[in-house]
């Protein structure tokens, strides 16, 4: 595992989905591993965290902005603001983008698991669309799972201009 807490895995690095095989055999256990595959001096994916979630005590994965994005319903004044300076809409990756082992990963030859590289999307895109449109217009996108809820509430914090009356 990694310092970020996701599992490592030569010779993709962290960019890896994991699954289950549910069997009634007998097989061998190598149990689970708590060694990390990180220097003790790297910390790049501490050191790329926007929110402080990565500590050496592990992922607060209530700061994580990933988790932060796809939360439904409304977020405190502090998580809102959050999204509102990242970079992105959903998701963050950015500790994946900082790791070392992920500088020279291969790449699957799956295009299913490829990263996405389609247009950002825009609160303009999702006008008039109902969830379950929402669904099935963007079914092979990542964050369609989680419905246009956040997505939407993720955009229009984006899209907030500062009003002339907030304090700073």
């Amino acid at each position: 595992r990694g310092c970020h807490g996701l599992r490592i895995v030569p010779p993709y690095g962290s960019y890896v989905f994991l699954g289950t095989v549910l069997t009634d055999l007998p097989l061998a256990s190598t149990g689970p591993s708590q060694k990390t595959l990180c220097p003790e001096t790297c910390r790049a994916c501490q050191k790329a965290c926007p929110t402080g979630a990565l500590t050496d005590q592990g992922c607060d994965v209530t700061k994580c902005l990933s988790d932060l994005t796809q939360k439904k319903g409304d977020l405190p004044p502090e998580a809102a603001a959050q999204i509102k300076a990242s970079p992105t809409v959903w998701g963050c990756d950015l500790c994946q983008r900082a790791c070392p082992w992920n500088q020279k990963a291969a790449l699957t030859p799956l295009p299913e698991f490829r990263e996405d590289l389609t247009p950002s999307l825009t609160l303009k895109d999702l006008e008039g669309l109902s969830n379950k449109a929402f669904r099935r217009q963007y079914a092979t996108r990542a964050f369609a799972w989680r419905g246009i809820g956040p997505l939407k509430r993720n955009l229009e914090l984006k899209e907030e201009k500062e009003s002339p009356t907030t304090e700073k």
